[in-house]
């Protein structure tokens, strides 16, 4: 049986996607009607180190990386 028409009968709306190397997986994409709220959770307590010589603020360096990284509107 297909991937496709397995998701499609449990009514999983995704697209496999398979992958190629030395182990091999399937990567399952969601298809999304719609794009409901999401919450993130960054534990960092407001702790500062020091990042290519200047000193950062992990909380904000883990929000632009989500900025910068993320497709989800």
């Amino acid at each position: 049986m297909r991937l496709d028409a397995l998701m499609e009968r449990e009514r999983f709306p995704a697209t496999a996607l398979p992958t190629v190397g030395s182990q091999p997986t399937i990567d399952l994409v969601p298809r999304l009607s719609e794009q409901p709220l999401v919450s993130i959770v960054i534990p960092t307590m407001g702790t500062e180190r020091e990042i290519d010589g200047q000193p950062t603020l992990l909380c904000l360096q883990a929000i632009d990386s989500i900025m910068a990284r993320s497709t989800y509107d």
